[in-house]
């Protein structure tokens, strides 16, 4: 794979990625699921990890509009972990939103925030490196 191809890849996932866990984040503040307070507060903590990878990708995306992707090779493995990573933060953080669209016992807003911060600052500095590697 080049690497021209990898950032595309990335950027799709970040940027669509970001734009789902947003919709889906106010769709249980629409539902009455989160208080005002709650669904605000449950945005805020879902985006900021995701937003660094989605924002470098979208500035990736507008700076290279002819399409020319860079002619490099990278390795399998790099371009697996680049590609898995947010795919897996999406993954937990629609998870995370799912089980509590469930109201499973014990498993509130402040339940839900908590696990949130969890997952957002596990995959921080992962999904960091990756922007500046793949972005700049």
């Amino acid at each position: 794979m080049t690497l021209g191809t990898l950032r595309t890849v990335v950027s799709v996932v970040a940027i669509f990625g970001h734009l789902f866990v947003f919709l889906v984040g106010i769709a249980l503040g629409v539902f009455s699921l989160l208080s005002g307070v709650d669904a605000m507060q449950t945005l805020l903590m879902a985006s900021p990890v995701l937003a660094v990878i989605a924002f470098g990708a979208f500035s990736n995306v507008i700076a290279n509009r002819t399409g020319q992707p860079a002619p490099e090779k990278v390795s399998g493995t790099f371009a697996l972990l680049c590609v898995a990573f947010p795919v897996i933060l999406i993954s937990l953080v629609l998870v995370l939103f799912w089980l509590f669209y469930q109201q499973l016992d014990h498993f509130g807003p402040d339940q839900l925030k908590i696990a949130l911060g969890g997952v957002e600052t596990f995959f921080g500095v992962y999904i960091g490196m990756i922007s500046k590697s793949l972005f700049g």
